[in-house]
């Protein structure tokens, strides 16, 4: 799995603007093969910063969508950052779930 991750600033200003366009790049996105999933969240402490994230489930999954014709909706939107954006592709393996969770979280039992 390779989780693509863009996490930016967006002034007030244009925030609605930005979330238009990235509603229409969500659709176009969940809609290609491979995507796993997509999230916008908006941090708790400053407004203006926002992370986009989607999951794929292969590298040649994530550079088709990277090299198509709808990623230019997100690069318009990185475009109107007012900072740097922050950008990451990262592999990911899964190592478990609540299972990990619970394990982890229960004493081990003496023997």
């Amino acid at each position: 799995m390779i989780l693509s991750t863009v996490r930016l600033a967006i002034s007030a200003e244009h925030k609605p603007e930005v979330l238009r366009t990235l509603r229409v790049f969500m659709g176009h996105t969940t809609a290609r093969a491979g995507c796993v999933g997509f999230w916008l969240s908006q941090d708790l402490t400053n407004p203006e910063a926002l992370t986009i994230s989607d999951l794929w489930t292969t590298r040649a999954d994530l550079d088709a969508h990277v090299r198509s014709n709808e990623y230019r909706l997100l690069l318009t939107v990185i475009d109107l950052s007012v900072t740097p954006p922050d950008i990451s592709f990262d592999g990911l393996r899964h190592i478990g779930g609540l299972d990990v969770m619970q394990a982890l979280r229960v004493p081990a039992r003496a023997i």
